[in-house]
């Protein structure tokens, strides 16, 4: 019994350890925003909403012109 007693009272300390290094990374944590769409800190971080005009696969103009 005085084995439980002892691990039950080291369980109730190391969990008030752990709450309270939580709650001080909270206190002195840095406050982080997200950024807004286009102040991303990356460029091409978002390429997917970028826009790269109309362009179809193939060789371009070179196909409608011949070399004599």
């Amino acid at each position: 019994m005085l084995l439980e007693e002892r691990h039950g009272n080291s369980r109730a300390v190391f969990k008030a350890l752990k709450l309270r290094q939580v709650n001080r990374r909270e206190l002195f944590g840095k406050d982080v925003g997200e950024a807004a769409l286009g102040d991303t800190a990356i460029q091409g971080h978002l390429a997917a909403f970028k826009s790269g005009g109309f362009s179809a696969a193939g060789a371009g103009l070179g196909t409608f012109v011949t070399l004599a």
